[in-house]
């Protein structure tokens, strides 16, 4: 299957038929992000080597006498490129069979990435979505009632670490929407501490990210858009001269290599406390830069 993760947001968009700027009249692109990742669940819930097998793994029904004899794997090809987001009645279908896959199309995260609405105006709130593990850093409580980003005081290193350490798409929507509630509210020294942290979760989330068809599209698009909008005194987040890719392969290759030499079997949790050691240079240096800053043009 075509690998979309290698792709640039420039190439994305042109294979998803998507824009690759802010606003405009065509498909918007992290519709398409959505799609494909979405497809990817499904691709490898199900064990699909090719579009071919998608619909016939999925979505055939071998004891239907119904089924019209139409060239489906053109539609999953369309999936998997992020051309056409699928219908309602399709996902709830799919659902019934890969439990799950409708959450992942229906992130909140999606929402949070649509940079030309304010994250402070939605109701109910993105992050109302979200588990009470996150809520009880965020808010100092475990309290699902709130609609809108009214968050604890006294941010510090510890509590952003408690985000990090649950990587996956609920910890990062919560870094995009605390990054972006920041930027609206005017404090671009908070903007820039978790623009930092969403850097670092990216690539703690590399192999995933790969995984499902929006790697380096996605990097693209937070390192064009967003990051610039957390610079602060000249400087804004990256990913080090090397680039997303060889940084996340680096930290992942390094943890795993710690994992066998230590013959040891970590949790999703210790995994990703080790990663963040490594990034918090507790055991080398060298990893530490996998996260750097970049000065900004003009600064």
């Amino acid at each position: 299957m075509l690998d979309s993760s290698r792709l640039s947001l420039v190439d994305f968009c042109f294979a998803s038929k998507a824009r690759n700027f802010p606003v405009g009249k065509s498909r918007h692109t992290v519709d398409a992000f959505r799609t494909v990742c979405w497809f990817h669940s499904l691709r490898i819930a199900s064990g699909a080597t090719s579009t071919y097998q998608m619909d016939a793994l999925i979505e055939c029904d071998p004891t239907s006498q119904t089924r019209s004899p139409v060239n489906l794997k053109n539609k999953w090809r369309s999936y998997r490129n992020g051309r056409h987001t699928p219908n309602l009645a399709l996902v709830k279908a799919v659902e019934t069979k890969f439990p799950g896959s409708f959450a992942v199309l229906n992130h909140p995260l999606w929402s949070l990435l649509r940079l030309g609405r304010s994250v402070e105006v939605e109701v109910p709130s993105p992050l109302s979505r979200l588990p009470p593990s996150l809520f009880t850093v965020v808010w100092g409580g475990s309290v699902q009632s709130h609609h809108g980003l009214v968050l604890a005081p006294e941010w510090n290193a510890q509590r952003l670490r408690k985000i990090e350490r649950q990587a996956g798409l609920d910890a990062l929507a919560c870094l995009v929407a605390l990054l972006r509630n920041a930027i609206e509210s005017g404090d671009r020294r908070e903007a820039h501490i978790f623009s930092r942290s969403l850097c670092r979760m990216m690539l703690m989330m590399g192999r995933w990210l790969y995984a499902h068809g929006i790697a380096q599209p996605m990097v693209d698009y937070l390192e064009e858009l967003l990051l610039p909008l957390a610079a602060h005194d000249g400087q804004r987040h990256s990913f080090g001269e090397q680039g997303f890719r060889s940084a996340a392969n680096r930290l992942i290759g390094t943890a795993s290599m710690f994992e066998a030499n230590e013959n040891l079997l970590l949790t999703n949790v210790q995994k990703a406390d080790l990663m963040l050691d490594f990034l918090d240079d507790k055991f080398t240096c060298e990893l530490s830069v996998l996260v750097g800053s970049v000065t900004c043009p003009g600064a």
